[in-house]
């Protein structure tokens, strides 16, 4: 079923997991644009809360395995509840896979909220699109996983007053 926008999307998945789990994350109701502008919009950093995206495929057997034993435990939906916006993205449909979460996050988020980011934690096959995006006038520190180490020798190639400077060619 196609759902007229991200909200009826939400709906459902979380009326979802209510009738099949004893307890279910509380989704941020509205689209991923919103859900990281109500991330970002406390002017008090320690009111912040990153967002945290989770993807479902309702016909995976690890999918509903996950959710039954650590997602949607009341210690884990406490924590998350506390320290997250968890905004949910189901790809069980192929026109929710093909409209993929980095390419929103790039074309609809970033170029809106990139003077405010001052940390990014990025993965090897994402970094250089996100990193050649925009300026990020604000960034103090970056994250990296799954980077090979030859990779990281290549972007990290001088030190200066401030710390590794990293060129990406």
């Amino acid at each position: 079923m196609e759902y007229p926008n991200d909200v009826a999307a939400i709906e459902s998945i979380s009326k979802c997991f209510h009738r099949r789990y004893d307890a279910c994350p509380v989704f941020y109701m509205g689209s991923f644009t919103k859900a990281c502008q109500a991330a970002f919009s406390p002017t008090v950093i320690e009111e912040r809360r990153p967002v945290l995206v989770y993807v479902h495929h309702d016909g995976s057997m690890l999918d509903n395995i996950f959710c039954n034993r650590i997602f949607c435990s009341t210690t884990i939906i406490e924590y998350l509840l506390e320290n997250y916006i968890v905004w949910p993205c189901d790809v069980t449909l192929e026109g929710n896979r093909n409209r993929t979460i980095l390419d929103r996050f790039c074309l609809e988020i970033l170029p809106k909220i990139h003077d405010k980011i001052e940390f990014l934690n990025l993965e090897s096959s994402s970094m250089k699109r996100i990193l050649l995006l925009t300026n990020y006038s604000n960034l103090y520190g970056i994250g990296l996983y799954d980077i090979a180490t030859e990779i990281a020798k290549d972007l990290f190639t001088e030190f200066g007053d401030y710390g590794y400077f990293f060129l990406i060619r």
